[in-house]
């Protein structure tokens, strides 16, 4: 699913090795909490932003919690001031 956003997130200002941590941590939010078939698949089909958000509701309210806190935290240290030296 953040792969398919690659080029939306870079374009976006997101630089590269934060979008390879957050396809990591979509992979591994899919693998931990066990993401049904009907919602890899739909994904799979995915072609834009709005298909993929058309997947959400496949959800369980538990993988959205894991998934969004895991974007979130890696969100928050991006956007982290930089501590002086």
């Amino acid at each position: 699913m953040v792969e398919k956003m690659r080029d939306q997130f870079a374009a976006g200002g997101i630089p590269e090795p934060t979008i390879d941590e957050m396809i990591d941590a979509a992979v591994d939010s899919c693998r931990t909490m066990d993401w049904s078939s009907d919602l890899l698949a739909c994904y799979d089909n995915a072609d834009n932003a709005q298909d993929i958000e058309k997947c959400a509701p496949l959800m369980t309210s538990e993988q959205t919690e894991d998934f969004t806190r895991r974007m979130m935290e890696i969100v928050s240290r991006m956007n982290a001031p930089t501590p002086s030296p």
